[in-house]
Parts: C-alpha cells; sequence; structure tokens
C-alpha cells in the first residue's frame, strides 16, 4: 500500500521478418498498438518512440525497440522546460508533459495536486524531468502513466487496499504470430 512517486514506462520489442528488406525505421519515427475493425482503429497503447533498431543480415529479422514519452523525459533536465514561481504540483507537471506535447490528467482526488509553490519546489534544474514528475507522484502519493491517447495520468492509490485499476479478460490480449 505505499507504492506510489514513480512513473509506468511502457516498451516494446518488435521483432519482423523483412525479406524485402522495405521497413527502414529510425529513431526519428514512432510506432503505435491498435487493431483495426471495419468502422476504424482502436488504440491499445501511446506513441512508442524508436530507440534503438538492429537487422540481422543472414534472416532479414528487423528488431525494434521503442518507449512512451516517459522515457523521453530522462535525456532532459528540468531548466529545459522552463519552470517559474507560484506554481502548483498539477502546474509543475502540466509543463514537464506539455514539454513533450503531452497532457495531464488526475484520475482521483485532484485536491494535493493544487498545493502552490510561492519559490520553484527544491528544483536546482539540473534533475531530469522524470525525477521532477516523480516528485509530484511522491507528493501526491501516486503513480502515473501514458494512456493510449498519449496524456500522462495520475492515479492515486486507493487507501482502503482495495485495486485501484483491474484489467479484466476483455481488455487483456496476447497478440502471437
Amino acid at each position: 500500500n505505499k507504492f506510489y512517486g514513480f512513473g509506468i514506462c511502457q516498451k516494446i520489442n518488435l521483432k519482423i521478418r523483412d525479406k524485402e528488406r522495405a521497413i527502414a525505421p529510425t529513431t526519428s519515427q514512432y510506432l503505435q498498438v491498435m487493431i483495426g475493425t471495419e468502422s476504424g482503429y482502436t488504440y491499445f497503447s501511446p506513441k512508442l518512440y524508436i530507440t534503438e533498431t538492429h537487422r540481422d543480415e543472414l534472416t532479414n529479422e528487423l528488431s525494434i525497440t521503442a518507449y512512451d514519452a516517459i522515457y523521453k523525459m530522462s535525456a532532459n533536465v528540468v531548466d529545459d522546460i522552463g519552470l517559474t514561481s507560484n506554481m502548483t504540483l498539477l502546474m509543475y507537471a502540466g509543463e514537464a508533459a506539455g514539454y513533450y506535447g503531452l497532457l495531464v490528467s488526475v484520475k482521483g482526488d485532484n485536491t494535493p495536486f493544487l498545493t502552490n509553490y510561492e519559490e520553484i519546489a527544491n528544483f536546482e534544474g539540473t534533475e531530469p524531468v522524470r525525477e521532477l514528475m516523480d516528485a509530484v507522484a511522491e507528493a501526491t502519493q501516486s503513480i502515473y502513466y501514458c494512456d493510449a491517447d498519449d496524456n500522462i495520468i495520475f492515479r492515486q492509490l486507493d487507501k482502503d487496499g482495495e485495486a485501484a485499476y483491474t484489467i479484466d479478460k476483455e481488455q487483456y490480449f496476447t497478440m502471437d504470430s
């Protein structure tokens, strides 16, 4: 019941047999898991930004590793996003997420997120942006993650010991090829 103060980063390892060598992914591209239906697409993941690719020259197997935007938050420091004084925790998180083109949403009571800091809250500016997000999550007793709509969601865990979120059989799938 004390698991809070961190972000859940999503990762995908994708292996494709690219016999024709038609796929040439770069680190400026992203993947997004979706399922097509007659009426459109249903997205199951946020954008997953490619960080690494490798092609096996003998088998033409292409391996791709990609992470969501939370992973990218480790590459920038707090000074990059330009925090100012007199901000709430929600505003800190919003500025950090906005730097990456994301929005912030709070699931549950947002009262802890409204704490205002007249001075910039204990940030020297050299901390990774992800550390700022971890600090917001810890101060509000929540966790955060990217949803399928590319929003950063802060979710407080239930204090009664009940599951804050349950994945039932309709939401879980295994994709084999």
